[in-house]
């Protein structure tokens, strides 16, 4: 019981650290990094609001609060975080892709701790998996487990290519974008026919592609692509 409650009423269980997630920063003249790195945020923030003891602020607020190009203590209260996870993603000379990620306390605006992983562009489904294990050894105590990723595929091909055609259709302002997304999704049901996120994703393209052209037979394709997802991954 709690000393000098005379009640003996057990003290409130703590608060858990509200986390936000920041856009990532890339050079302003690569359009294919910055399509990876807003994949890699979205991933991040699901990821993470999926681990026990840990909210997560919507992506939506995160990235409009970033655009106002405020300091960390100023963001930090602006979203009603405790933490930021803020970073770069940049292209090396051997062609990796480096990750840099820092978690910064919202109050104070020191680092509290980072992770940093190197892949080639068609490896960096799995750089997902070690940052979001890094960030949950800065973020929660020892041994919290992690979530299992979208890239469930048996085929590194089949995740590849879902990355990539994700990275294409977070921003589809071009039909080749949408065009080359929806092919990529094919590609990797073409070596995974049971790789249900590749699945969804083609769900999500035809709606996508629906709300472009208006077109009612994109809005049935689509539904048909919901169904067959659900299908084959019932609690997904």
């Amino acid at each position: 019981t709690r000393r000098g409650d005379p009640d003996g009423a057990p003290p409130p269980a703590p608060k858990p650290p509200v986390v936000a997630v920041l856009p990532l920063l890339v050079d302003d003249d690569d359009p294919e990094l910055a399509r990876m790195a807003v994949v890699l945020a979205e991933d991040l923030t699901t990821r993470l609001a999926r681990l026990p003891g840990l909210e997560v602020v919507a992506r939506t607020s995160a990235v409009a609060v970033a655009q106002e190009k405020l300091d960390a203590a100023a963001m930090a209260t602006r979203l009603g975080a405790g933490l930021l996870v803020e970073g770069s993603m940049r292209r090396e000379a051997n062609a990796a892709i480096a990750i840099n990620l820092r978690v910064i306390e919202g109050r104070s605006g020191t680092q509290r701790g980072s992770a940093q992983v190197q892949a080639s562009a068609d490896r960096l489904w799995q750089a997902e998996n070690q940052i979001v294990e890094q960030l949950a050894a800065r973020l929660l105590p020892h041994g919290t487990p992690v979530q299992a990723t979208v890239y469930s595929s048996r085929s590194r091909e089949a995740n590849a290519a879902l990355f990539r055609g994700r990275a294409l259709l977070s921003s589809a302002s071009a039909p080749a974008d949408l065009e080359g997304a929806r092919k990529a999704f094919a590609e990797a049901l073409a070596i995974d026919p049971g790789f249900a996120p590749a699945q969804a994703a083609v769900c999500r393209a035809g709606l996508k592609a629906f709300l472009q052209v208006r077109n009612p037979a994109e809005f049935r394709a689509a539904q048909l692509a919901c169904d067959q997802a659900a299908a084959l991954d019932p609690d997904g």
